[in-house]
C-alpha cells in the first residue's frame, strides 16, 4: 500500500482499491469506479465496500431504511449491492489516499477465500 495525493489518485485507473486518508485515520474501503479519464473531470465515482453500503433491490431511501429495520429485528436478510456508485464531489486538493497494489488485493482475496 502507499499514500498518495489527490492529483496522483485521479490519474489511477478504474478498479483501484483505496481508502481516503487523514493522518493516522483511514476512511471507508472503496473501489474507484471512474475518474477524469472517463469524463469525470476533476471528480471521480466510487463504490464503497464499508460505510454506507447500498442494498440490492432497494429503490428508495424509505425502502432502504425499512429493510435495515426488518433485518435488525431478524425478519429478513439482505445483500449488499456492490454495483452502485457514488460521486465524491468534494474537490479537496489536500485529500490523501491509501491505495492497494496487486499484492495487497491478492492477500486479501486469499484471506477471504479461507472463510468460504
Amino acid at each position: 500500500m502507499k499514500i498518495i495525493t489527490r492529483t496522483e489518485f485521479l490519474e489511477l485507473p478504474s478498479g483501484t482499491v483505496f481508502w481516503k486518508y487523514t493522518p493516522h485515520c483511514f476512511g471507508d474501503w472503496c473501489i474507484k469506479a471512474c475518474g477524469p479519464s472517463d469524463g469525470w473531470k476533476p471528480d471521480f465515482l466510487f463504490t464503497t465496500l464499508t460505510g454506507d453500503i447500498s442494498i440490492a433491490d432497494c429503490h428508495s431511501a424509505e425502502e432502504y431504511c425499512n429493510r435495515l429495520d426488518e433485518a435488525r429485528n431478524g425478519a429478513v436478510t439482505f445483500r449488499a449491492n456492490y454495483d452502485d456508485c457514488a460521486r465524491d464531489g468534494l474537490y479537496d486538493e489536500t485529500q490523501l489516499f491509501v491505495v492497494c497494489d496487486k499484492t495487497d488485493i491478492i492477500r486479501l482475496m486469499e484471506k477471504l477465500a479461507l472463510l468460504i
